[in-house]
């Protein structure tokens, strides 16, 4: 059947539609503003963090095994006992006693780029990078900037060492907001020249690389991916890549710079490898924040933060995320999961699925990092589900209580507080629209009302009536009846609507009997202060009718109609006929039980019924403990 227009129907489809759109609608704004500030690097931090906790998680990784380092270590200091720089004849010496153990590559992390105390020297060193031939060096760019302008100078190597080299790279750090060094680069432009990094030269000439093919692998540190020998390297759109950290500070074979000077090291340790000369005494301060550090592993010194970034383009293995794009897909992914769900179910369950989902999403992110070496995004879509659980949780809160204070606004008055807090609690199951459904419907009206009206005040009769009803009602609310109406001085009341009921035809006849008791009541009472009393007929009939709002879109009302509801209204009227206080039909005897004290009475011919109806007057009630109340003013047992 249709609904009546306006009709109140929080039935479970209905409803659950309404808070899962409503739901949907909540979440995917709160999602979106989630994706803007994530686009707006609003997390940037905190996701950074994640990666350090994510490393610490994954632990420890062996070194690459192409790459060895030579420290200028404290230990190096006091065997040498010279003072700081270092006389390059000795970086001379090192550099042959490398290139005899076999090295491979030679990367001295030490500018020079202003010459020696003793020029000789300078001139032993250039031969001893000539001689060995595979040696890189390093320069640096430092950008200055004041009174509006910013200028770019470069610490090259001196001319004479530069010719000698076989390569010369960047050895500038890319460091994060918080200071953190996870990002190198392939190359960088400075002044129209683009010059390759440290790790890049190395690798280059590792991999006999032309020098063509490196100066173009540094050109194209702006693309989204190079190749370096083979191994292809995923760069963000500003041309850095995410350094895999084999570990914290001292990952890699350290060997001090006296130990290699005076033969103290074995050469094969040396042979076919990279090997890194550069400073980690704290004294030189060149030690930096890495992703270890925050996790207790102290500062990396320059030279290790250049081997993981070597070994990482060596390996391919560097961190990759996913573009951008994919990341606001997979924010909104979940935010949609969200949404969906909770939109439909209760609280609790939404929380557990919600913080299932949150476990679940950082598995996911944390296993990609320790199998895959890939980097999801892991604050944002954090934020994204318990902001999205959050805001439809408190859409769903106002949704519900706007939906119960309605629903009390329009049953307060027909039920007791007890059902209505049913009906609010269970709307699930509860359906306010029109629906057929079985009900026991009572009528009771006052005998002989205009008469006695015609001999009152009319304030008097007002008085009375008040008196007379309020009583009725707690009776019927006590029942856990619904008050339908008062017509005149008729009460129509309902057991199973709302709020579905088995045993809605015993608490009728019940609360008929209490009525007719609390009338007795109050007649005594009004003998005793001089008033006109008054007698009732109360008639009961359990049916399947039609439950639901009727009534236009200016006015309308909860109630029940059909034929049964009819029938209720004639057995009230027969009362008078049959001279008895309570009728009940033959389907409300049955359904009432053996509680119901009652005895048959002839058929009686009703209006719009062609055939007599069955009926039974009511002669009391039996209480579970055997107790039985007698209808007050009945005829009694024959």
């Amino acid at each position: 059947m249709a609904a009546a227009p306006g009709e109140i129907k929080p039935a479970m489809g209905r409803k659950r539609r309404k808070t899962t759109r409503g739901g949907l609608l909540i979440g995917g704004i709160s999602g979106l503003l989630v994706v803007l500030l994530y686009l707006l690097g609003t997390f940037q931090n905190l996701e950074l963090r994640s990666v350090d906790a994510r490393f610490y998680w994954r632990g420890e990784r062996a070194p690459h095994p192409a790459i060895a380092i030579v420290a200028i270590d404290e230990a190096s200091f006091g065997a040498i006992d010279q003072r700081w720089p270092w006389p390059r004849r000795l970086h001379a010496e090192l550099v042959r006693t490398l290139a005899g153990a076999g090295a491979r590559v030679i990367a001295l992390d030490i500018l020079f780029s202003e010459s020696g105390e003793e020029p000789a020297d300078d001139l032993e060193l250039a031969l001893a990078i000539k001689e060995a031939g595979r040696v890189v060096l390093a320069n640096k760019v430092t950008e200055i900037a004041g009174m509006g302008l910013k200028a770019v100078q470069v610490s090259h190597p001196v001319a004479v060492l530069d010719e000698a080299a076989a390569r010369v790279g960047l050895v500038n750090m890319e460091y994060d907001d918080d200071n953190f060094i996870r990002r190198s680069f392939l190359g960088r432009e400075y002044n129209g020249v683009v010059r390759s990094s440290f790790s890049l030269a190395a690798a280059a000439l590792y991999h006999n690389m032309s020098k063509a093919e490196e100066e173009a692998l540094a050109a194209a540190a702006w693309g989204r991916e190079a190749e370096v020998a083979g191994r292809k390297v995923r760069l963000a759109p500003d041309g850095t890549y995410q350094i895999n950290y084999a570990g914290g500070a001292g990952t890699y074979p350290i060997y001090s710079y006296y130990q290699v000077l005076y033969g103290l090291i074995p050469p094969e340790r040396f042979r076919d490898r990279i090997v890194l000369v550069g400073a980690t005494d704290e004294t030189m301060h060149d030690t930096f924040a890495t992703p270890f550090f925050a996790a207790g592993g102290g500062p990396m010194p320059g030279v290790e933060v250049h081997a993981n970034a070597l070994a990482t383009l060596l390996a391919g293995n560097e961190l990759a995320g996913a573009p951008w794009w994919f990341d606001v897909f997979y924010i909104v992914l979940l935010v949609w999961m969200v949404s969906a769900y909770i939109g439909g179910v209760g609280p609790w369950r939404g929380l557990l699925f919600t913080a299932g989902l949150m476990v679940v999403h950082v598995a996911v992110a944390v296993a990609a990092f320790l199998f895959r070496d890939f980097r999801y995004p892991l604050i944002a879509p954090l934020v994204a589900i318990f902001s999205c659980y959050a805001t439809v949780t408190a859409y769903r809160f106002y949704v519900e209580e706007s939906e119960r204070r309605r629903v009390r606004s329009l049953f307060g008055r027909y039920v007791s507080d007890e059902v209505v807090r049913e009906i609010v609690d269970n709307q699930e199951e509860i359906v306010l629209g029109g629906r057929r459904q079985e009900v026991t419907v009572l009528f009771s009206d006052i005998r002989g009302f205009t008469q006695m009206s015609e001999r009152m005040r009319p304030e008097d009769v007002v008085t009375m009536l008040n008196e007379y009803f309020d009583a009725m009602t707690e009776v019927i609310f006590n029942c856990g009846g619904t008050v339908d109406k008062f017509v005149g001085d008729c009460i129509m009341a309902i057991w199973g609507a709302p709020v579905p009921v088995t045993d809605g035809a015993a608490r009728a006849v019940k609360a008929a009997v209490l009525m007719r008791r609390a009338l007795s009541r109050l007649q005594e009472k009004w003998q005793k202060e001089g008033k006109v009393s008054f007698d009732t007929g109360i008639g009961i009939n359990t049916a399947e009718v039609v439950a639901g709002n009727i009534g236009s879109q200016r006015r309308m009302e909860y109630t029940v109609i059909g034929a049964g509801v009819n029938l209720a209204a004639r057995l009230e009227s027969a009362t008078r006929d049959l001279g008895v206080p309570i009728l009940i039909s033959a389907a409300t005897y049955k359904m009432a039980g053996s509680a119901v004290l009652a005895r048959p009475l002839p058929p009686v011919m009703v209006k719009g019924i062609e055939q007599p109806v069955p009926v039974w007057e009511v002669l009391g009630w039996r209480e579970a403990d055997g107790e039985e109340i007698l209808v007050a003013g009945g005829t009694g047992y024959n």
